[in-house]
């Protein structure tokens, strides 16, 4: 939060303390009223109690004052438990008050170690000359129980991917969700449950990209910056989401299609020699939920790196082609200008 929000905090701290304080003072000076009131009237009653005996019309005004006495009495019994209601609810809102103001300090030192992480992960982009071709290799709908093998052989061949991952499956393999992130890859969501968005409400879009994103923050410490949506679909309610969180939009230029035939030949084709192969800028769609896929990911590194591809995550691809990109924009390919 920044400093004009914690002096509108503050603010506000002051004027329910300032509500309280004057509650408990009318409250104490209705129960002294009371008192006072109580006071006089049953000095009344001892003066003329004695008398009404010979004298109807005084026993009836006797009588009329000690009708006002028990009014007087139930009044300052419940001013008495209004005064004690006042507290109790002064003492809680203190509390609330304390929490929030641990909540927003909480949330400001998370904010600064975000930033910093941030500002570590940039210097350590490395820079690539104007020529330099440049793709990355994306998986999506993970992870699962091939990610594991996939991280190995990224590892071994040095090579950086990027993970769109979905929040369901990200909260059941956490610990491969955070070793992604400790081994230089990038992480974006991919929707909490993989559900068309195009048939979604726009609330019901918030609420299902909200998750994920909540999830992949709690279990990296990092707030994700690119989307990808289920199945390539999205329209105007997507991209105003993507634009109000702050999120990129990536498509793919190379659909390997690893998902329809499910072998090596077909993958290998669809990458390197279809009308849509990979080039400079090209951003390849594979899933790390196919043990085909994970299978020949070693042989498509190989071939990319020989036909001197230089191999990128998707924030290194936008830094580098696109200035980082814009909130709520759609990316299938950032192709050098060379």
């Amino acid at each position: 939060m920044n400093r004009s929000g914690a002096h509108a905090a503050n603010r506000c701290h002051h004027r329910l303390l300032t509500g309280l304080i004057v509650s408990l003072i009318a409250c104490v000076a209705l129960c002294i009223g009371a008192g006072v009131a109580l006071c006089g009237l049953n000095w009344y009653g001892e003066q003329v109690g004695g008398l009404g005996a010979d004298n109807p019309k005084l026993q009836e005004t006797f009588d009329t004052f000690t009708d006002r006495l028990a009014e007087a009495e139930a009044a300052r019994e419940e001013a008495l438990t209004e005064l004690s209601g006042a507290q109790s609810r002064a003492e809680e809102l203190e509390g609330e008050i304390s929490r929030l103001e641990q909540r927003l300090e909480e949330t400001q030192s998370a904010l600064a170690e975000a930033n910093g992480k941030l500002e570590q992960a940039e210097q350590a982009m490395p820079a690539y000359p104007a020529g330099a071709k440049l793709a990355a290799l994306t998986f999506d709908d993970g992870p699962n129980k091939y990610t594991a093998r996939l991280l190995d052989i990224l590892k071994e061949k040095e090579t950086p991917a990027t993970f769109f991952v979905l929040g369901s499956w990200a909260e059941r393999y956490p610990e491969l969700i955070r070793r992604e992130v400790a081994e230089g890859h990038a992480v974006g969501s991919h929707s909490y449950s993989h559900t068309k968005l195009t048939t979604l409400t726009a609330e019901e879009i918030a609420a299902d990209l909200d998750k994920s994103l909540e999830a992949l923050t709690r279990i990296t410490g990092q707030t994700p910056s690119l989307l990808r949506v289920p199945g390539g679909h999205y329209n105007d309610d997507v991209r105003a989401y993507a634009r109000e969180k702050g999120l990129r939009i990536i498509q793919w230029s190379v659909d390997s299609r690893d998902w329809e035939k499910k072998n090596r030949d077909s993958i290998m084709e669809n990458i390197f020699e279809s009308r849509y192969n990979v080039k400079d800028g090209g951003i390849i769609l594979l899933h790390d939920v196919h043990a085909t896929t994970v299978d020949c990911v070693g042989e498509i590194i190989d071939r990319l790196k020989a036909e001197g591809y230089t191999l990128v995550t998707v924030p290194e691809l936008l830094r580098w082609r696109a200035a980082y990109g814009e909130a709520g924009e759609v990316y299938k390919s950032l192709p050098g200008t060379a």
